[in-house]
């Protein structure tokens, strides 16, 4: 499911577009519609949580641009939501969609689960505790890095601080949306390559727009005397 192509197959008359694979995540519901709307034809789409107008996992992890922790535990939930059954759902990020009629929103962990078949946790700390039902943990790309090194740091000494830094935060590196650093540090090898190896991109920001702001945060004098700007990572 993580790595199927869209496929989708069309009559020779072109009047049904059939999503084939990869339906959700790789977007052949979508390109089915989209077909058909184009053409005025019809759209066989035979996902269950499309034909019973539900939500799958995979469907909602797309749309808040999430990850799936782990796949097998968005099938379970996915199967309770289209039989209908009650799940909860928690979340450190905004949810603005409607959602389900079985799937309700909980304000806390430790909110009574009993009378719940599945949970949906949307968030990037690790220490998540356990809950009485199936559940599903989505990782939001809601955390930035900046990063700020002395000259000729290793990729292997960036990551293993960057490991260090969030295992001490108890927050997921799936959740790191991009790096950040100084633009004077914009050709520093070490940061590229970490940046790939996590797989997200580096943002340069100019050193006059940090000037502008350093004031907020608190300033590394000799960082300041270095660079000639404080508070670069913040």
């Amino acid at each position: 499911k993580q790595t199927d192509p869209a496929i989708v197959v069309m009559d020779e008359l072109g009047i049904n577009a059939i999503s084939l694979l990869s339906g959700h995540l790789g977007g052949a519901n979508e390109l089915s519609l989209l077909i058909a709307n184009e053409l005025g034809t019809n759209a066989v789409i035979t996902t269950a949580s499309d034909i019973t107008e539900t939500i799958a996992v995979d469907t909602l992890a797309l749309k808040l641009n999430c990850i799936i922790e782990n796949f097998a535990d968005a099938t379970k939930i996915t199967a309770h939501i289209v039989n209908k059954e009650k799940i909860g759902i928690i979340s450190t990020i905004p949810l603005n969609m409607k959602l389900p009629d079985n799937i309700i929103m909980i304000e806390k962990i430790n909110e009574k689960l009993e009378d719940l078949k599945g949970l949906i946790i949307i968030s990037e700390r690790t220490d998540n505790r356990k809950v009485p039902c199936d559940s599903v943990i989505l990782r939001p790309k809601n955390i930035i890095l900046g990063i700020g090194c002395r000259e000729g740091k290793t990729n292997e000494e960036i990551l293993n601080s960057i490991k260090d830094v969030l295992n001490s935060s108890n927050i997921s590196l799936k959740s790191v949306k991009h790096f950040a650093t100084i633009d004077i540090k914009e050709k520093e090898l070490g940061i590229q390559e970490a940046a790939h190896a996590v797989g997200v991109p580096l943002v340069i920001i100019k050193k006059d727009d940090i000037l502008a702001i350093e004031k907020d945060f608190s300033i590394s004098e000799f960082v300041k005397k270095s660079v000639g700007v404080g508070a670069v990572c913040e």
